[in-house]
């Protein structure tokens, strides 16, 4: 039997989580301790081209994650969602 909705939305809820704890440890395991290092190990230039916008790709998925969880409790309005986060 196909999943329920229930389940496909927890399904992606769970997967929103995994992909914003990855991207915060890119971004603050990885991305901060470079660019505070001294002496600097990487160019400015070279960090930008390894994370270009690493940062702002991690809000936007923390936006949708916290959205997504959000619309679950008060009222399963997913399209909604989905309608304000994307321009």
């Amino acid at each position: 039997p196909a999943p329920s909705r229930e389940q496909l939305i927890e399904e992606l809820i769970q997967t929103e989580s995994i992909h914003v704890g990855s991207l915060t440890t890119l971004v603050n395991g990885y991305l901060e301790p470079l660019r505070l290092v001294r002496p600097p190990i990487l160019d400015k230039q070279d960090i930008i081209a390894m994370f270009s916008n690493a940062e702002v790709i991690r809000l936007w998925n923390l936006s949708l994650y916290e959205g997504l969880r959000t619309h679950r409790e008060y009222g399963n309005t997913f399209g909604d969602l989905f309608i304000e986060m994307i321009p």
